[in-house]
């Protein structure tokens, strides 16, 4: 906005502005090929989880001047093969936008693309964002080649694997003991504040399963588990009698993994404490042969007390790792945060995903270092005394990492 020009804006009282999220965005949000989705009712859950992180960090901002901003969807990111085709299937049913009122929501889209569409690096894929004709959805391929190598390193599966609370145990839930805390991606997921327990059902009979799945297929080969103490003599400070993992094909018929390292309380050995965290155990690993599932099945058999009663357990946290691919090694970029931007000829890092700058003169522009895959930048509001961008930082896996920027002049 030019200088010399006033510009009239309603006032508000308060302008509510996101701070930031991290989002695991699959290519294909599409999770109804199973029974127990229908009419793409589920298809977008993995956005609207999202949607809901997003809105519920956000940070209030007091500003008389700020009101309406621009709205905007967020761009997806696809890898595939130079040369290989797209299928409609492989893009996002929605998109997360951000709304004139400053809150996030996931809203369906409808690709334009055109039949046998070939992969180049580069290549934008355009969309209609339902109710929003003035927004347009973007997703945009990314190419690389392929090479015939060892197996790639593993990584932790934490974005790609969700807990089915449907089929898992229900014994936890009678007051606030919630499974999704065991894939917590906080700073504290390891702490007893991310703690799941069955103390409901001490002595009585468990039903002891706890399972993940994903909408794609994942290669598995170990997990990481904490159990808790939290002091209580209903729940066992001593590991299970056995834990065994189990995978299927179709979430219903299992199989067990062969030659897991760690199955028998002898095997397992001592509860140990946590190198952090009080109140939690030494970290389990458990190895097994890889696998290429969609569904994992956690299950142990209850330690028992002196009384031949069955003990409670407490889980604090539960990380899956595999391969990427079981058969070549591909470069995968899994950075997706901002070292730092420039403006006014100043380097300034990001410290952290919402910061506010006061300056002279507002910038015309901003430019960013990072080691991420795209940036996607968003002026979102500016008037003579304060401009406001939104960052979204992509990596290989359309895994996003979202900053908000404010600038503010000096004198306000």
């Amino acid at each position: 906005m030019p200088k010399n020009k006033k510009t009239f804006i309603p006032l508000i009282a308060t302008m509510t502005m996101p701070i930031f999220g991290i989002i695991s965005c699959g290519n294909n949000d599409d999770f109804s090929r199973n029974n127990d989705q229908k009419n793409g009712e589920q298809i977008y859950k993995s956005n609207e989880l999202f949607v809901n992180k997003l809105n519920n960090e956000r940070l209030e901002i007091s500003d008389n001047t700020i009101s309406k901003i621009k709205e905007f969807a967020f761009d997806n990111i696809i890898k595939k093969q130079d040369d290989e085709t797209i299928n409609i299937e492989e893009l996002p049913k929605s998109v997360i936008i951000l709304n004139s009122q400053g809150f996030y929501e996931n809203k369906k889209v409808t690709w334009n693309l055109i039949d046998n569409t070939k992969a180049f690096d580069g290549l934008e894929i355009f969309g209609n964002v339902e109710d929003k004709p003035e927004l347009k959805a973007k997703t945009i391929i990314i190419t690389s080649n392929q090479t015939n190598q060892d197996i790639s390193d593993s990584i932790l599966l934490d974005d790609f694997l969700k807990i089915n609370i449907q089929k898992s145990t229900r014994d936890g839930s009678n007051s606030g003991s919630n499974l999704n805390n065991l894939l917590d991606r906080s700073d504290s997921s390891e702490s007893t504040g991310s703690m799941w327990h069955n103390w409901w059902v001490f002595g009585k009979k468990q039903n002891n399963n706890i399972i993940f799945n994903s909408e794609t297929f994942l290669n598995i080969n170990k997990l990481e588990v904490i159990f808790g103490n939290p002091g209580d003599a209903k729940i066992s400070n001593k590991v299970p009698k056995e834990i065994r993992i189990k995978y299927s094909d179709d979430g219903v018929n299992l199989k067990e993994v062969k030659n897991q390292n760690l199955i028998t309380a002898e095997e397992l050995g001592e509860f140990g404490k946590h190198h952090t965290w009080n109140g939690s155990s030494k970290v389990f690993s458990i190895n097994f042969s890889p696998i290429k599932t969609k569904w994992i099945n956690f299950t142990w058999v209850a330690p028992q007390n002196n009384n031949n009663q069955d003990l409670a357990i407490a889980i604090t946290d539960m990380k899956w790792f595999g391969k990427i691919s079981q058969n070549k090694k591909e470069d995968i970029n899994i950075n997706s945060e901002i070292e730092l931007i420039n403006f006014e000829n100043k380097n300034f890092i990001l410290n952290s995903n919402n910061q506010t700058f006061k300056v002279n003169n507002l910038p015309n522009d901003i430019s960013i270092k990072s080691k991420s895959t795209f940036v996607q930048k968003e002026e979102i509001f500016s008037n003579e005394n304060t401009k406001i961008y939104k960052l979204i930082s992509n990596n290989d896996l359309n895994i996003k990492n979202v900053y908000t920027l404010i600038f503010k002049k000096e004198n306000e």
